[in-house]
């Protein structure tokens, strides 16, 4: 078992703001705090070489999660192992075996070349010359890097800036990784670079990697696993093909048809919890996937109508999400 948490909380204090002039000014004399649960008792467990979707809402706790996971914070109550440690107890053996990837922040020196910092971890973790320069290579090939590993940080776009950040906190062959919004900023092509690097590294060296993303288009090409995080509570985790299964109500599917013609269909065709309309050459089926097989409804479309092109719409996970969220 890679990661492992146990009623795992963080609480902070937050000062409450008054309204009203002289209810101001008298906080500033006596001000009154409340406590926020940020992250409430969650509990999970991550395997050797999963990649986990970690879904939730702004402020629902994801980040807080993982700056405790990654040795940053430290939590109110409950603990935590990655790799058999405790991240906030032993920082300096946690950060050996983890990188971590910020969308919003940076670990790069701002004011010097990228491969001065590179060069500069090559050194802190130990990196033999061999090893960097393969890793190098790698990263200029994926991410075409020779254009501007040469330049200081901050003449970067901020795409180029994340590409080199996620290159710096694999630089070490961590045996975890966590990734914040790991593609914010990126153009579609280098978007699909660090989805693919992402693979091939998983796919290498078995590592493990809990990404943080408000593109579900990441969480759905690169997850297996999903955890979703609503007001600090774990509301679901599992596979992701188990949530879309549970929780899809509505699939749809278009069938083009020759000689099509709306008194051609018979009334209660597909049972009386199928939609089933047409518009010109156009047949549509409307279903709840967890009442009725799309193999079934098919089939028995395919014996009444003559069908030259079929196209499922099954329900995405952004939708599913939402549901989620409304329930």
């Amino acid at each position: 078992m890679t990661i492992q948490v146990s009623g795992l909380t963080k609480k902070f204090k937050v000062k409450i703001r008054s309204k009203g002039f002289m209810r101001r000014v008298r906080s500033l004399l006596s001000p009154e705090y409340q406590w926020v649960n940020a992250v409430d008792d969650i509990d999970f467990e991550i395997d050797d070489g999963d990649i986990v979707g970690f879904i939730g809402r702004n402020g629902a706790g994801k980040s807080t999660t993982i700056k405790m996971l990654s040795g940053i914070l430290y939590p109110t109550s409950g603990k935590a192992w990655v790799q058999d440690i405790e991240p906030y107890k032993n920082k300096k053996s946690n950060a050996k075996n983890i990188g971590v990837v910020f969308g919003q922040r940076t670990q790069l020196w701002w004011d010097i070349p990228v491969i001065d910092t590179f060069i500069l971890f090559q050194k802190l973790y130990k990196i033999s010359d061999a090893d960097f320069k393969k890793r190098m290579d790698l990263f200029c090939q994926i991410f075409s890097m020779d254009s501007y590993i040469h330049k200081p940080v901050r003449q970067l776009s901020l795409g180029q800036r994340m590409c080199a950040d996620l290159c710096a906190a694999m630089l070490h062959n961590p045996k975890v990784i966590f990734l914040d919004e790991p593609t914010i900023g990126l153009d579609i092509i280098n978007k699909e670079n660090m989805r693919n690097f992402v693979k091939y590294i998983n796919k290498e060296f078995n590592t493990t990697f809990i990404i943080t993303s408000h593109d579900l288009v990441d969480i759905e090409d690169l997850c297996n696993k999903v955890m979703i995080i609503e007001k600090g509570k774990l509301i679901y985790q599992g596979n992701l093909e188990k949530l879309k299964k549970d929780y899809s109500t509505q699939a749809t599917i278009l069938f083009t048809c020759r000689n099509l013609s709306p008194g051609g269909i018979e009334a209660g065709l597909l049972g009386d919890t199928v939609q089933i309309s047409c518009t010109n050459e156009l047949l549509t089926v409307i279903y709840n996937p967890q009442l009725h097989q799309k193999v079934t409804i098919i089939s028995e479309i395919l014996s009444h109508f003559d069908v030259v092109d079929i196209l499922i719409k099954e329900t995405s996970l952004e939708d599913i999400i939402k549901q989620i969220y409304v329930t």
